[in-house]
């Protein structure tokens, strides 16, 4: 009877030990969302920082675009009196009366209800050959004798004419210009001659 015992009791003991599992090293559970690791010189090689497959470094903000000068003029929507307004002040040698001066131009006829006030466009010279006339002499309307003295070379100026200044009550010859109509002139200095010009 005790030899039975004995022998059953060993049986389960072996029993025990075949079923319990062997003690086995764990890894760990690799993260999906982990980045791939790179090694700092073989980042170098691609031309790719470790930051930036990290996604630590900054992107490089973009320049702040320059602000536009806005005039500090308030037109009115009638011209009754000269306006020079300086879009760029030049740096050369200044236009006198008596002097012959060199430009380009652009005339349109002043109309408050149109972008800028730019209504008709009358007459360019850009594109084409500057404009050259003596300064106070009576070549060109009064409102450009009157508008350009002291302005230097390579400045930009635009002059707003009232008609009195420009073609008055009977407008050009040729009809192009009407009775009291009022101008506005975008002119660039280009140079100052000493010697004047005559215009036929």
């Amino acid at each position: 009877m005790m030899k039975k015992i004995i022998l059953v009791a060993y049986f389960f003991v072996i029993t025990a030990q075949a079923t319990e599992p062997a003690d086995t090293p764990t890894s760990p559970t690799p993260n999906p969302t982990a980045p791939p690791a790179v090694s700092e010189k073989a980042a170098e090689k691609s031309g790719i920082s470790a930051k930036s497959l990290l996604g630590f470094e900054k992107k490089p903000k973009k320049p702040a675009e320059p602000k536009k000068e806005k005039t500090s003029l308030k037109i009115p929507s009638e011209i009754k009196n000269l306006i020079v307004e300086d879009l760029q002040v030049g740096t050369g040698k200044p236009a006198t009366k008596g002097k012959s001066v060199k430009v380009h131009y652009t005339g349109w006829f002043f109309d408050p209800k149109q972008p800028q006030m730019k209504g008709f466009q009358l007459d360019t010279s850009v594109g084409k050959d500057p404009f050259t006339f003596t300064l106070g002499e009576k070549q060109v309307i009064a409102g450009w004798d009157e508008g350009l003295v002291n302005m230097k070379v390579g400045g930009k100026r635009k002059l707003f004419i009232p008609a009195d200044l420009a073609y008055g009550s009977r407008g050009t010859r040729d009809g192009v210009v009407p009775a009291n109509q009022t101008l506005l002139f975008e002119i660039e200095l280009l140079d100052v001659l000493d010697e004047k010009t005559t215009i036929k």
